[in-house]
């Protein structure tokens, strides 16, 4: 993450850029260029996460994009999440001496996931996850001598080549939550993936990704997306992540 010159004379490329398309300069912007190949990659990282992004989305399984921390500093970021972790001790210590034992707020939190078919009334109460912005990768590129940039507050998206994309860019848990519409009505669009049904389904997702042809789905199960989460990981830094539905 780079912290680009407050200043509108800066002679910086990002922020000349975004003086041209008419995007704020004046307060701080937050800018992170695109990773270059490494040693043994065949593709860009930002095109496997493209591919990756349209694949999932082609077949209403979720999406992949850049999350970025609206931090410059690391310092103030870790603070922050710190203290996003204990906002809600008070609440717990006060249940407790009220007699009330706080994991009953679970079944409200179940009854409201339920009648709002989404995670959000759980996502909501992560604050931590509003201090992030997800952007996502817009199109293939030749190179890495890109980057993004966008303000402090999260808006006013710029991919430099340069190009505004001001409708782009939200906050992470406003993501998080429209990612999970649906996860409770099985007749919904949500992508489900059944144990039997893991391996036909992640050949589709990895179909046409280059950079991974080596990749073989073996066992045909959920163990499979283990196996490829931690090729994603380790050859190009892409996390992957799940809702998981426990039954019983």
């Amino acid at each position: 993450m780079l912290d680009m010159s407050h200043s509108h004379n800066s002679r910086s490329r990002i922020v000349r850029d975004r003086q041209r398309l008419g995007l704020e300069v004046y307060s701080r912007v937050l800018a992170f260029r695109l990773r270059r190949k490494g040693r043994n990659q065949r593709e860009y990282q930002h095109n496997v996460l493209y591919r990756l992004r349209r694949n999932l989305r082609q077949l209403g399984l979720g999406d992949a994009a850049y999350v970025c921390p609206l931090f410059i500093d690391r310092r103030a970021y870790l603070l922050s999440m710190h203290w996003a972790g204990l906002r809600r001790w008070p609440y717990y210590w006060l249940r407790c001496w009220w007699g009330v034992p706080p994991w009953e707020i679970r079944e409200i939190l179940i009854e409201e996931v339920q009648r709002h078919n989404s995670l959000a009334p759980l996502i909501t109460r992560i604050p931590g996850l509003d201090e992030h912005i997800v952007i996502p990768p817009h199109t293939r590129v030749q190179d890495a001598k890109h980057a993004y940039s966008f303000t402090e507050d999260g808006t006013e998206i710029c991919f430099h080549s340069p190009e505004a994309l001001v409708e782009a860019g939200q906050r992470l848990s406003m993501w998080l939550a429209q990612l999970s519409t649906g996860i409770v009505d099985p007749s919904s669009e949500f992508g489900y993936i059944s144990a039997e049904s893991a391996g036909a389904v992640l050949r589709e997702v990895v179909s046409g990704l280059s950079g991974v042809e080596d990749f073989v789905v073996e066992e045909g199960n959920v163990s499979d997306w283990f196996t490829w989460g931690s090729i994603l990981e380790e050859k190009y830094r892409i996390l992957q992540f799940a809702f998981v539905i426990w039954e019983g």
